[in-house]
């Protein structure tokens, strides 16, 4: 691994993104739809050497790696990557001997998990490892890669909680706001159309009031927001629909 994308150089993001080295392909895949599920953006490879191509051309803010794998195994990325790097590092593998444990951590790792992992224990060690970073941030701590600034908003959606850029604050959501706030950070920016939020919030099926339903979800969104002293950056864009401004 012979570069690292610094944190001035690195993307600007609205969720949390994870890159996912696991040379098991259905294992992979399982893990990054898993994933993204519980509101993350994942990118997923199979050797080191892919590992490190694909960390330069999408930064992220944690990553997941499997010890055993081809070629350079994940004690060996994990100790180059944590030299260059704060980014947060879960270790997932099927050696559980508390040897391997201990080398994993001395090797940098955040945590080390031993398969079969379940998603939601994943996804809770991973937002928990990147909520003490940004915290640690703020009190003059080196940014994750991945991110330049601390405005990255996220999502929780285990816990329906969306979490400001500082991490200091919190909102709790309903599963329809949690749905429709999940829907707007996925589009980094985009405009998105009012019938596209009803789609996204009632899937199972458009209901007859649904337009005006989010016009009123927006309203209290921003009503929530206010009572907590936050400017919340969700805005209408005239004749359009809406957006979730990161920066």
């Amino acid at each position: 691994m012979d570069h690292v994308q610094s944190a001035d150089d690195a993307m600007m993001c609205t969720e949390p993104v994870v890159g996912l080295l696991e040379d098991d392909d259905d294992l992979r895949d399982e893990l990054a739809a898993g994933l993204r599920r519980y509101g993350f953006t994942v990118w997923g490879v199979g050797t080191a050497a892919e590992f490190a191509e694909r960390l330069l051309e999408q930064p992220c803010n944690a990553v997941v790696i499997d010890v055993g794998l081809p070629g350079v195994d994940g004690l060996t990325v994990t100790s180059r990557l944590r030299a260059q790097s704060d980014v947060i590092i879960v270790m997932v593998t099927g050696r559980g001997h508390e040897d391997d444990r201990v080398r994993g951590l001395e090797c940098g790792a955040d945590a080390y998990l031993v398969k079969p992992v379940g998603l939601s224990e994943l996804s809770a060690v991973l937002l928990g490892g990147l909520r003490r970073l940004w915290m640690g941030r703020t009190a003059g701590t080196p940014a994750p890669a991945g991110a330049r600034h601390a405005n990255v908003w996220v999502l929780d959606p285990a816990h329906r909680e969306l979490i400001a850029p500082d991490a200091a604050w919190r909102l709790r959501l309903t599963q329809s706001e949690s749905r429709f706030v999940a829907h707007l950070l996925a589009q980094h920016d985009r405009v998105v159309t009012r019938e596209e939020a009803a789609q996204a919030v009632h899937p199972e099926g458009q209901r007859q009031d649904d337009l005006h339903w989010i016009d009123m979800l927006v309203s209290r969104l921003r009503r929530k927001a206010a009572q907590g002293g936050i400017d919340l950056p969700l805005r209408a864009v005239r004749g359009q629909g809406y957006r979730f401004f990161t920066g």
